[in-house]
């Protein structure tokens, strides 16, 4: 159960990465975007969308020149609903990778796994590199 719940979780994070790209202009010195826009007309992300604003990160986003963000679907979020802002806004700091991972990117993790350091390493002395695995 454990182990379908996390594969459903990564493919719907695959796939909001890779919306979210097609959506966003392609990385540029001066590109100005909005994450909560980007992720509004995906309804099955809202809860996500929603505490990205609540918790600050979607401000820490929108000033970044490249990053990811990895979405967690309603269902997911429901897990936090027991949880204050702080250990959610945490939570969500690691869903956001400060590197851009495009389409080339992605198609080379297809057979392999690599390192990203997330937004919560930017924030805290905690070391929190994220290994993703296709």
């Amino acid at each position: 159960m454990a182990r379908s719940r996390r594969r459903a979780i990564f493919l719907s994070l695959a796939f909001v990465a890779v919306a979210a790209m097609a959506l966003a202009p392609a990385p540029v010195a001066a590109t100005k975007y909005n994450i909560t826009k980007l992720l509004a007309p995906y309804k099955q992300y809202s809860r996500f969308n929603e505490m990205l604003s609540r918790t600050r990160p979607a401000y820490d986003i929108n000033r970044r020149q490249t990053i990811t963000v990895l979405a967690v679907d309603n269902a997911a979020m429901s897990e936090l609903d027991h949880y204050s802002l702080q250990p959610i806004r945490h939570n969500l700091s690691l869903h956001v990778l400060v590197d851009y991972y495009g389409d080339k990117k992605l198609k080379k993790l297809a057979h392999g796994s690599t390192a990203s350091s997330s937004m919560y390493q930017l924030r805290t002395t905690y070391n929190s590199t994220i290994l993703l695995k296709s």
